[in-house]
Order: structure tokens, then C-alpha cells, then sequence
């Protein structure tokens, strides 16, 4: 029973870093493609 309590969370540590670094892969395609936006928006305006 203590085996399983011990491998639930180890898999719930795994996924929350999964996650994490899901997180700052979706951050940085969004800041990039937000970056690529402002550039051409730039263009357009001035």
C-alpha cells in the first residue's frame, strides 16, 4: 500500500514537470509568434 501511495505521487511529480516544461514551450512559441505580429503590424503602421 505504501509502494503504491509512493508511486502515485512520484507520477504526479513527473507529469507537474511535464506540464512545466510544456508551459514554457507554449510561452516561448507565443512570445516568438507575438514578437513575428508586432514586427509586421510595425511594417504596416510605419
Amino acid at each position: 500500500m505504501l509502494d503504491l501511495t509512493r508511486m502515485c505521487s512520484e507520477n504526479t511529480h513527473n507529469t507537474n514537470q511535464l506540464l512545466r516544461r510544456n508551459t514554457v514551450q507554449v510561452l516561448s512559441i507565443a512570445i516568438s509568434a507575438f514578437g513575428v505580429v508586432a514586427a509586421l503590424v510595425a511594417n504596416i503602421i510605419f
